[in-house]
């Protein structure tokens, strides 16, 4: 700003205690007339010169000089007779200057920006019209018919209990941001505490004085994580979160604190860790205009409305009243400011009276608040926001053992934000002692409206008969449309099309759905026979079924049955086939011959009754028989059948095993040394068995060491390898001199054998 000229006439002397003049004096220049003023060091000679203090002239006179940049109008200076009042010179040239201005105050420039667009001042057109976009916005969000409300005699619940925030001072109110799981409170920053870039500590009730609050971020269950400050923004009496349209979460908050350290605007904000904020520097939004008290702001999450709260004329006098004010939260966001509802706190207000005003929010067509005074009855409102009169006031008894028990904070909110009926009346209570404040929540649950009932097809104003009723509701709350038909009509609820006159969609009396019309499904996909959709993590095009609780006994007289039972899908019918890609069909049937499980085998290498033979492996080498498991399986053991027992076995060099087909031992038993010294069958376990091992082929292994290995049951197996790449050899053998299984194997280095092998898995 510009300086303004001090001195320089014939009234600005410079004098003694005795009144006299002191030419050559020096002085100094002060901004006030008090012990605890400050002395003014910015200054500038009548030459613009910097000047730390004033001499007079050889006249005894103060000669001209220009004030600090703030501008003031009246300064005091000292010349050894105390702090005297001059005032500044160049008023009349300023008094002028502004009468010949075009625009001094910008209103001009203000008006003329606002013509002829959308919320501002509407101009006609050269035809004499409006155009479109200057037409009035229409009020959006309009009061509907009844909403549910909170029974504040209702059963309490904590959310948590006596949680320590940033500072031990006073909670004053919170905000609970259910999408990211935070709870926000807002309290006065604690006594004597020094911020960054401040030069000493500050008293708290310095503080309450210039609006300075803490905003302190919490976990769900009141575990404090972080905070941040915002300097001169006011008293914190109510904070509300917004869930914006795009995503986005901002915190509304106090702004521009009076000298009293109530808010005259609000902030829409987004939290900062142990940032500081100025009020002043951020954008203030003022609801109501200039002229506001004691401002807060509520959000209600389900009917996405702005809730403020002021008082009037000013809470400064003490002749103030309290008024709410509801707003449509998404022009508010914008800045646009048009009330749907007003309600004075006070109207038909039972007794008693009300304590201190400690929060508020809104919900429905309902406005809530909370009052009262540390270890003191606490009471909730409930106001109609469409009557404007009090609906009811109940004492709070909450928390008796409580000592300190100060009311602080009043909000709604959503655990399910998807649920509207999952909203909560949360309130907020501090105890304990002083500088040592403990913050605890606790909430109500919403009783919903009964919803009008309306006979169908009645004369108006008859009553509604038991043939049909229709409930209706809008409140978001409770179902939307619930009909209730005459047992014995042709349909509970019919739907037609135009050009129809037989129902396309009808549910019938006993409740079954039916349709001639197709069904469309665009989510994740259709689940059938429970309501929790299991499509394990998949999305889209999907057909969830779960286990049924009695499955058929006996196929349908035509078509087929699909179901699930223990977790496996399965179907009923006269069979099962599939198309290729070539159109061409093929039967999906259960093996006619013998199968490994008619041997209680979950894979073998062939059919022990194609077995024509027997040989003795190649000492120290192995062999190598694959098998092919059709399903996940638990494998615990292999099996064969030795023919002659082995003679001259070498203890622990023995052994059976399994590998994949990219040659990884899978499994090995323990040496089978004395199980091969007899022939019979041979159930070899595994020392580890392999869970839920995947569908696919696998190598069992076997490695005999002795003088004469046994002799195991096989076919011819000439061609048994035919067509099979050596990698994927069916009947095998690795390496030479063996006396262990190999942890790994090279399977293109697998010789091809000409014996076949009988074993299988269990």
């Amino acid at each position: 700003m510009a300086r303004n000229r001090f001195g320089g006439t014939a009234a600005d002397a410079a004098e003694d205690m005795s009144g006299a003049r002191v030419p050559g004096a020096l002085g100094t220049v002060w901004d006030g007339p008090t012990e605890g003023s400050n002395q003014v060091l910015d200054l500038l000679s009548s030459e613009m010169s910097p000047i730390t203090d004033l001499k007079a002239d050889d006249n005894g006179m103060i000669p001209s000089f220009w004030g600090p940049e703030e501008s003031p109008e009246r300064l005091y200076v000292d010349f050894g007779a105390g702090k005297v009042a001059v005032l500044a010179t160049d008023v009349g040239d300023r008094l002028k200057d502004h009468q010949n201005a075009f625009d001094p105050h910008g209103d001009r420039e203000a008006v003329l920006s606002m013509m002829g667009v959308a919320t501002g001042i509407a101009t006609l057109g050269s035809d004499g019209r409006l155009s479109e976009d200057q037409v009035p916005v229409p009020q959006k969000n309009s009061l509907a018919s009844d909403t549910a409300r909170f029974n504040l005699g209702g059963p309490v619940t904590n959310l948590f209990y006596k949680k320590a925030t940033a500072y031990g001072g006073a909670q004053q109110s919170f905000a609970i941001d259910t999408k990211n799981k935070f709870v926000y409170v807002a309290q006065g920053i604690g006594d004597m505490v020094q911020l960054p870039g401040e030069p000493a500590p500050v008293p708290y009730a310095t503080r309450r004085l210039q609006g300075d609050i803490t905003i302190s971020q919490m976990a769900m269950d009141g575990t404090f994580l972080a905070k941040m400050h915002i300097k001169g923004a006011g008293h914190g009496v109510s904070i509300a979160i917004e869930q914006a349209r795009d995503g986005q979460t901002w915190l509304w908050t106090d702004a521009d604190s009076s000298s009293s350290g109530f808010a005259r605007g609000l902030h829409r904000i987004k939290f900062q860790s142990e940032a500081i904020l100025i009020s002043a520097e951020q954008r203030i939004y003022r609801p109501l205009g200039a002229g506001m008290h004691g401002v807060s702001c509520a959000i209600d999450p389900v009917y996405r409305r702005m809730a403020v709260h002021y008082t009037y004329p000013d809470p400064d006098d003490g002749s103030g009243g309290r008024r709410h004010t509801l707003f449509d939260l998404d022009q508010a966001a914008q800045d646009i400011w048009q009330p749907i509802a007003n309600v004075d706190q006070a109207v038909n207000q039972p007794a008693p009276g009300m304590g201190t005003f400690q929060g508020h929010t809104t919900y429905g067509n309902y406005c809530y608040s909370l009052d009262g005074d540390p270890a003191a009855p606490i009471y909730l409102t409930c106001l109609d926001w469409v009557s404007g009169q009090t609906v009811s006031r109940q004492l709070v008894t909450y928390a008796p053992e409580m000592t300190y028990r100060e009311p602080e904070g009043l909000e709604i909110w959503m655990p399910d934000p998807s649920v509207p009926s999952s909203a909560r009346l949360v309130f907020g209570i501090t105890d304990g002692g002083s500088n040592a404040r403990t913050y605890t929540l606790a909430y109500l649950e919403p009783t919903p409206p009964a919803p009008s009932a309306i006979g169908v097809g009645l004369a108006p104003g008859a009553t509604p008969s038991a043939s049909v009723d229709v409930a209706l509701s809008t409140d978001g709350v409770t179902p939307g449309i619930s009909v209730k038909g005459l047992v014995g009509s042709a349909y509970l609820q019919q739907w037609t099309s135009k050009s129809s006159t037989t129902p396309d969609t009808w549910i019938s009396t006993n409740g079954h759905i039916a349709t001639n019309k197709n069904i469309y499904q665009t989510g994740d996909g259709v689940q059938l026979g429970s309501s929790n959709v299991d499509f394990g993590s998949g999305k889209g095009a999907m057909l969830g079924i779960s286990n049924t609780a009695s499955p058929p006994t006996k196929n349908p007289t035509a078509g087929a049955v699909f179901y699930a039972e223990g977790n496996k899908a399965k179907v009923r019918s006269a069979g099962v086939s599939y198309i290729d890609s070539t159109g061409k069909e093929f039967d999906l049937v259960a093996p006619e011959g013998p199968a490994p499980m008619d041997h209680g085998l979950l894979a073998w290498t062939l059919d022990p009754a194609l077995a024509n033979s027997q040989t003795s492996p190649t000492s120290g080498q192995l062999q190598l028989l694959r098998v092919r498991l059709t399903a996940p399986r638990t494998v615990s053991a292999a099996m064969i059948y030795l023919n002659n027992a082995g003679v001259g076995l070498t203890a622990g060099q023995n052994f059976a095993g399994l590998y994949s087909m990219t040659g990884t031992l899978l499994a090995s038993t323990a040496d089978q040394t004395a199980a091969w010294g007899t022939a019979g069958t041979k159930n070899m376990a595994f020392t580890s068995p392999v869970t839920n091992l995947a569908a696919g082929n696998y190598w069992i292994a076997i490695l005999s060491v002795a003088t004469t290995t046994p002799t195991i049951t096989r076919a011819s197996g000439q061609g048994g390898n035919m067509g099979i790449p050596t990698a994927q050899t069916r009947f095998g053998t690795f390496g030479t001199g063996l006396t262990s299984l190999p942890a790994t194997i090279t399977p293109a280095s697998v010789g091809q054998a000409a014996v076949a092998f009988v074993a299988g898995l269990l």
